[in-house]
């Protein structure tokens, strides 16, 4: 009989593992080992878990000022692209205009070729030139000198 419970109680220890969680077969460890053990395992979990969520605080407080900046980027895209766009409209509006006047001074036709070819040099970078709001402000400028210059020519004629 004595070899029965000798047997028994070896099945019973090799059925336990040594981990300081009596939930997971660690009953003999935590018997040997105390209640300290099985606490410091609950506060290191309990630390990475305070770690994982300042992590996930950070990573979503980064994800919200990129999206911020995305956003403005994407107004400031938008933006150029309606000056883009209204640079085209008041050129072309300026070019119909010196079509309808014959004998124009043969000055004004190359600087509306120049213009021309800059607004369609815009339009053709898209994206990258609607960032380059100098060079947008420069080209109405241009456009708003000639058209004056236009304006005056017919007016004389």
């Amino acid at each position: 009989m004595p070899w029965r419970f000798a047997g028994a109680l070896c099945l019973l220890l090799s059925a336990c593992t040594l981990t300081s969680d009596p939930r997971r077969g660690g009953i003999v460890s935590y018997w040997v080992r105390g209640e300290k053990a099985y606490e410091q395992r609950l506060r290191r979990m309990e630390s990475i878990r305070e770690r994982e969520a300042q992590s996930a605080a950070v990573q979503a407080q980064a994800t919200a000022g990129l999206e911020a900046r995305a956003g403005t980027r994407r107004a400031e895209l938008e933006a150029g692209l309606a000056d883009i766009e209204a640079l085209d409209t008041d050129l072309a509006s300026l070019e119909r205009q010196a079509a309808a006047a014959p004998g124009l001074d043969p000055a004004v036709q190359p600087a509306l070729d120049d213009q021309r070819r800059a607004v369609d040099a815009l339009r053709a970078e898209g994206a990258r030139a609607a960032y380059d709001q100098e060079r947008i402000d420069r080209l109405r400028a241009e456009i708003s000198t000639l058209s004056q210059r236009v304006r005056l020519l017919l007016e004389t004629q």
